[in-house]
């Protein structure tokens, strides 16, 4: 699909996304849709910009160049800008899975939780990176926890009106099969290896014969920094 110009540097002509991002009042939205969270309860902003803005930065991501105009254009009209502070835990594992993620600007760390209090990172999510892509196939929680650990700006796709795409058979479903079935591909092995290297340095994975209470030990010593 040839690359329409306006896309080229998406929302970058402007002062930056937090300065795009940076305005309150009557430029965010305060209210939710449908059963989704209510604004006290979403640990994002939401700014209130036209559908044209957020195609130009869906446009941007491999995922979404295989569409034409009118199909992105169409998958943004359902989607918004949304924007949180670092610290921010945007959901936590077991969450129900509301939203596909793209990360525009910021960091968001997935992780997971290992022994009471203390996590791990799974994966680092940058800009342009998805989350939330095991739940457009049907996964009703998220599986990691997400933090933001520095001024994030994203973009969000309901799941449910994504879905919704797929059931009315329309082409763009297959196009946004095949590539969210590319994403999550890649995530499985990435997360599959970063489990292994976890058991790995940590020991958690019991020897033969030994017992769980001696790897659990030494998870915690390796925790606290005793080895």
């Amino acid at each position: 699909m040839a690359t329409d110009p306006r896309r080229k540097s998406g929302l970058g002509v402007m002062s930056g996304m937090f300065g795009l991002l940076g305005r309150r009042g009557s430029d965010v939205e305060e209210a939710s849709e449908g059963p989704e969270r209510s604004a006290a309860q979403d640990p994002f902003e939401r700014v209130d910009r036209p559908a044209r803005d957020v195609a130009r930065l869906l446009a941007e991501s491999p995922i979404f160049q295989g569409l034409n105009d009118r199909e992105l254009m169409m998958i943004a009209e359902f989607g918004h800008i949304a924007r949180c502070h670092g610290g921010t835990t945007c959901w936590s594992a077991g969450d129900p899975a509301q939203y596909l993620v793209q990360v525009r600007e910021g960091r968001l760390e997935m992780r997971v939780s290992i022994l009471p209090g203390n996590d791990h990172t799974v994966r680092v999510a940058k800009a342009g990176d998805l989350l939330g892509v095991e739940a457009v196939f049907g996964a009703p929680s998220y599986h990691l926890a997400a933090v933001a650990t520095e001024r994030t700006a994203v973009v969000r796709l309901p799941i449910a009106e994504l879905r919704r795409v797929y059931e009315a058979g329309r082409p763009a479903a297959i196009k946004l099969y095949v590539a969210f079935a590319g994403v999550i591909g890649t995530q499985v092995k990435d997360a599959t290896l970063e489990v292994g290297r976890l058991l790995e340095k940590t020991s958690i994975m019991p020897t033969q014969g030994s017992g769980v209470g001696s790897s659990e030990l030494a998870m915690k010593d390796l925790l606290a920094g005793k080895v």
